[in-house]
């Protein structure tokens, strides 16, 4: 099987721009004369670091802290028993030997991309509001823990 390099780069007023131009130019001279497929997709963007800690680290002890989780063992129980449910769960139809069956399918926060992450993060603060918790900034949160 030859060797497959993808090529990193940014669309700007519809020119693909790469970021190794070097190593495409090298890659379209070993293509002369040869048929090749080209596949553009956007990046998928891990959940950072940063979006991670704020939802670990402020958002799920705060929680855990109100009266409203008050009855639960340890924070991730409030994103497992709450959050994850009620934002991350669907329910997909199947058909298995002939027969529609619904799956219910609750994704891990590490599938999410960056953005999924965000609007993730934005549907948990508006419940929280709703519910009376007060959540700070991931600046808020920062400064806690770092500026001492």
């Amino acid at each position: 099987m030859p060797l497959e390099i993808k090529h990193y780069g940014i669309v700007k007023n519809g020119v693909k721009q790469y970021y190794n131009n070097e190593l495409y130019r090298g890659q379209m001279q070993s293509l002369e004369g040869k048929e090749f497929v080209e596949l553009i997709k956007p990046v998928f963007k891990k959940v950072s670091m940063s979006q991670n800690n704020y939802y670990r680290g402020g958002i799920l002890p705060t929680c855990y802290q109100s009266e409203m989780f008050s009855h639960l063992d340890k924070k991730d129980d409030v994103h497992e028993f709450y959050f994850a449910p009620k934002f991350l769960t669907l329910v997909k139809v199947v058909e298995i030997a002939g027969e529609q069956r619904e799956i219910v399918i609750t994704r891990s926060l590490a599938d999410l991309s960056q953005d999924e992450m965000r609007e993730f993060i934005t549907k948990v603060l508006i419940d929280c509001e709703m519910n009376g918790i007060v959540v700070g900034s991931p600046q808020d949160y920062y400064n806690k823990f770092y500026n001492k």
